[in-house]
């Protein structure tokens, strides 16, 4: 499996996949290189959504892709109850996996 940190890895994911066993969404660091916040500034924290209409997009690009080679999906994340626009995303995909990060 390779991980989708990057909007750049979402984008190849089609073709990355035929290397690969499926992939990891690192929800955190996919939504830091979309919107381009580092949440090391905390005067920048409130920029941070991972609910964005672009980070959800890519996630859904990311989900589909594995779906069209019946290849797994897993999402890391820190709370999926507290992102309901993403809950209800994954809740329309079968075949991925939500992994909680602490």
């Amino acid at each position: 499996m390779f991980a989708c940190d990057t909007p750049s890895a979402v984008l190849l994911s089609e073709r990355l996949l035929h290397y690969f066993d499926g992939l990891v969404i690192k929800l955190e660091s996919l939504t830091q290189l979309t919107l381009g916040v580092d949440l090391m500034h905390e005067e920048l924290a409130h920029l941070y959504d991972p609910q964005n209409e672009a980070v959800l997009a890519l996630v859904k690009q990311a989900v589909n892709a594995c779906k069209e080679v019946n290849k797994p999906a897993a999402v890391l994340l820190d709370n999926l109850a507290e992102l309901p626009l993403l809950a209800e995303l994954l809740q329309d995909e079968s075949g991925v996996t939500v992994f909680p990060v602490s």
